[in-house]
């Protein structure tokens, strides 16, 4: 495998790395993961190696458990929240165990880490006078029709509160 010609003039530990980072990617791609999830999880990895890099951290081979909470509150620090460290986790967690199965690394020190925690929210909700004042403002043409078939739905399945209606100069909901 050829090394990122980014990261070639690099440090070593960090050349070594990316190397890493490109046959995770190229794993990941050839398990068939949507793209998505494979940007996602090299963002992760990205992370973890500039953090490392820049305290002078051993190589990603090397990581202890230590090193991984302390990029874990180092995430936490920088202002990210709950979900996006848990993802962050999750992720890392999947490229330290493809790094122990491709005989990298002996363990995976996530294992000792219990994944970050994300605290439950309550979604907002609507009362039904507001409902009915959305549905009251669909206009008796295809698109209103439409409209009022849509909060309907969000309605009924409980996905309305998911969303943030917009509001007149006196704060209450309106829909046109």
């Amino acid at each position: 495998m050829q090394p990122n010609t980014e990261t070639a003039n690099c440090a070593p530990n960090l050349a070594i790395s990316a190397t890493l980072r490109d046959g995770f990617a190229l794993s990941l791609r050839a398990e068939g993961r949507a793209p998505k999830t494979v940007v996602s999880y090299l963002e992760a990895v990205d992370l973890l190696l500039a953090y490392t890099t820049e305290r002078g951290m051993p190589d990603v081979s090397h990581l202890t458990a230590e090193h991984l909470r302390e990029f874990i509150a180092h995430l936490f620090d920088r202002g990210n929240k709950p979900a996006t460290v848990s993802n962050r986790y999750r992720a890392l967690k999947r490229f330290l165990g493809w790094l122990r199965d491709e005989g990298e690394r002996t363990d995976n020190p996530l294992d000792r880490i219990k994944p970050p925690k994300i605290p439950a929210q309550v979604m907002p909700h609507y009362e039904a006078d507001e409902v009915d004042a959305l549905l009251r403002a669909c206009p008796s043409t295809y698109s209103g029709v439409r409209d009022r078939a849509m909060i309907l739905t969000l309605y009924d399945t409980g996905r309305f509160g998911h969303l943030e209606l917009p509001s007149d100069s006196n704060g209450n909901a309106s829909a046109y």
